[in-house]
């Protein structure tokens, strides 16, 4: 394959080798430290946006209904069913038009 005539007839220059070894290190430095910085950002973005996230759940959380609201809410529960049944005079019929109301 490669004619083999001894140490020399290679030319072996390490100068060369050490300098591209030099450029490799450098180069794998870099992007070490690219990638650094952008987990860093990742990392701070996902920080704030837990953070913002936080806020968001804070500012959803409803206040305790009343009274009179839990009332009318109990009433609408019996009073949908009941007046679909006294509209439609059959219970099938309420049971039909219910379920394309989409009640459960």
């Amino acid at each position: 394959m490669f004619p083999h005539n001894g140490p020399q007839s290679h030319d072996l220059n390490i100068g060369l080798m050490l300098g591209r070894l030099l450029q490799g290190q450098e180069t794998t430095h870099g992007a070490l430290a690219e990638t650094k910085e952008k987990l860093q950002r990742i990392e701070t973005r996902l920080t704030d946006g837990d953070k913002r996230f936080d806020k968001l759940e804070a500012a959803k959380i409803k206040p305790e209904i009343g009274t009179a609201e839990r009332w009318v809410k109990q009433g609408l529960q019996w009073a949908i069913p009941g007046g679909v049944l006294w509209w439609t005079g059959s219970i099938d019929q309420a049971l039909k038009v219910l379920a394309a109301l989409g009640a459960k």
